[in-house]
């Protein structure tokens, strides 16, 4: 028997076959002719296959002897057990790659996603000496535009793959050059000048006209973050310089130009290509990874490979990096807590909306929950303005007359549950409708959670004028009003830190028209293997490859 030995995928898809027609464990009289029916091969192949299968471990065969004589059959192996015994064999040797490929061919994804975390601490070995990290998520493939991405699931990808032109640095609370080496700042100009050394990763120089075709293309195209770049009037070149002349003052967008969402990348194309630290191997729904780029013009990555894989279970051993949601009813999880978010209840503007009382009487019982319950209540959307306390003016309420439409993330309704619950114990009729499921009503209320990054200004005004609250909760009207709000308190600023303390008197508008209301923090965790160091997350909770190395 050579069970120790591989299947190849052609036995793999003959065994899937096989099974389809005949029961484990019991003998069946066969004949050639027929099984090479059910095999799609040739009558002489299937005596040679038969045999392969016994040599295996994966059949009994007794062939019929003589002409017209029928041969004895039985399936010892499934076809499932055999295709997971060679799915782990390959995994626990550090050919996880492989491995998805195979399971992927054979439609059977499913099934290594499930199994993939039993099977990490002898890959996790194996893969060290490779010097590859491996990377489990529980979601597939985020969006990896950075001018498209909304998720911190796609901040670790993009940070890695895209670099920016300057970078915000959070114990100076500064911007400081990195694409552009130099930049000044005026109140209506900003000059940037562009490093002559860069490649990107297709070989290709990163030059001062792929910086001005970047913005100018998020000046034009439509996307989550284009009103950020409402100020920009034109855009210039001089020689290695790139050159924004402003409308107005606005002391943010040096930070803009910072974030991961304005990383320079070649937007025609149609895998990500920029000049980061790391370079795209293998992109798909389940896997991708990226490896170094050894043409990078800065201090790279100390890791060559990192493989991300997708999977909802719990992994038994620790790998490399896992990310995990952490539940308040689970004791056993890991005390330490990366990422803290801010869950919200945002109130949409439709013609047959919830009235300002109705509004108000969902807000103050839901705060009225959160207060008697152990969660830690929010009073800001942002950590940094939880002090400010949480006061409404208006104490005209009623309860809902009609159903409310409430919209949620699948994932959420663990914990948004016992706040429904509670407040239908008060009167309120739930009508739930899970996010990215078609539905012929118009939402009145969505639940959600942000998390931000370091750079909190930025964070807090890209959260006002790019979040759900302001394209689905105000009307039209609403929206002028608070977008030239938000501009004169920029304009009365000298410097980001102090647009940050006034920005929250924007926010404050929104909570007491009641158009959103803060609910709780919110928290996630992430393992380490303990041989990986460098993995200090930023305050969205998301690490950055370029600092990570195995021991």
């Amino acid at each position: 028997m050579v069970a120790s030995q591989l299947l190849s995928t052609s036995h793999l898809q003959r065994l899937k076959q096989l099974e389809k027609h005949f029961s484990r464990n019991e003998t069946y009289d066969v004949d050639i002719v027929s099984l090479a029916e059910i095999l799609a091969c040739s009558e002489r192949y299937v005596s040679k296959l038969m045999a392969s299968f016994e040599n295996f471990g994966l059949i009994h065969w007794a062939s019929g002897q003589g002409r017209g004589h029928r041969s004895k059959l039985t399936l010892l192996k499934s076809f499932e057990m055999s295709l997971l015994t060679q799915l782990e064999r390959m995994a626990r040797s550090g050919r996880m790659n492989q491995a998805f490929r195979l399971a992927t061919l054979l439609g059977e994804v499913r099934l290594f996603q499930d199994h993939l975390p039993l099977w990490l601490r002898d890959a996790q070995q194996e893969l060290k000496k490779q010097n590859t990290l491996m990377y489990l998520v529980p979601y597939v493939l985020p969006e990896w535009h950075p001018h498209l991405a909304q998720s911190a699931r796609s901040i670790l990808l993009i940070e890695s793959v895209f670099d920016t032109l300057v970078r915000y640095n959070p114990i100076q609370n500064e911007i400081v050059p990195h694409i552009a080496h130099q930049f000044h700042y005026s109140d209506k100009q900003i000059r940037l000048r562009i490093r002559n050394d860069i490649m990107m990763h297709n070989g290709e120089a990163l030059t001062p006209e792929l910086v001005k075709k970047n913005i100018e293309m998020r000046l034009r195209t439509p996307h989550p973050y284009q009103i950020l770049f409402r100020h920009v009037e034109g855009i210039d070149i001089d020689k290695q310089w790139v050159i924004f002349s402003m409308r107005q003052s606005d002391p943010v967008f040096l930070h803009l130009l910072a974030d991961s969402h304005s990383g320079i990348f070649d937007y025609q194309a149609s895998k990500p290509i920029g000049c980061g630290a790391y370079r795209v191997e293998s992109l798909e729904k389940q896997y991708w990874s990226l490896v170094r780029n050894n043409h990078y013009f800065g201090f790279g990555g100390h890791i060559e490979r990192v493989e991300f894989w997708c999977s909802d279970a719990q992994p038994q051993t620790p790998m490399h990096v896992a990310e995990l949601l952490y539940c308040e009813s689970q004791p056993a999880q890991p005390k330490k807590v990366d990422r803290s978010g801010c869950t919200v209840f945002q109130f949409h503007h439709h013609a047959n909306a919830l009235s300002a009382q109705e509004r108000a009487w969902l807000v103050h019982h839901s705060r009225r929950f959160t207060l008697d319950s152990q969660k830690r209540t929010a009073n800001s959307v942002m950590d940094c303005h939880q002090d400010k306390g949480f006061h409404l003016f208006n104490h005209d309420m009623k309860l809902p007359a009609r159903p409310v439409v409430i919209e949620v993330i699948d994932s959420h309704m663990r914990e948004l549950q016992p706040l429904l619950d509670a407040l239908s114990q008060k009167g309120v009729i739930w009508q739930v409708c899970l996010q990215g499921q078609s539905q012929d009503v118009a939402v009145d209320v969505s639940y959600d959670c942000y998390v931000f990054g370091d750079d909190l200004t930025l964070q807090y005004y890209e959260w006002l004028l790019c979040g759900n609250v302001f394209s689905l909760c105000l009307p039209e009207r609403g929206k002028q009003s608070l977008l030239t709000f938000i501009d004169m308190l920029m304009q009365e600023s000298s410097d980001s830190e102090e647009f940050l303390h006034k920005l929250y008197r924007a926010e404050d508008w929104l909570i007491q028209n009641y158009y959103y209301c803060p609910l709780w923090r919110n928290h996630f965790i992430v393992t380490r293997a303990d041989n990986l160091y460098g993995t200090e997350t930023n305050n969205m909770g998301v690490m950055s490859l370029v600092n990570m190395w195995l021991e």
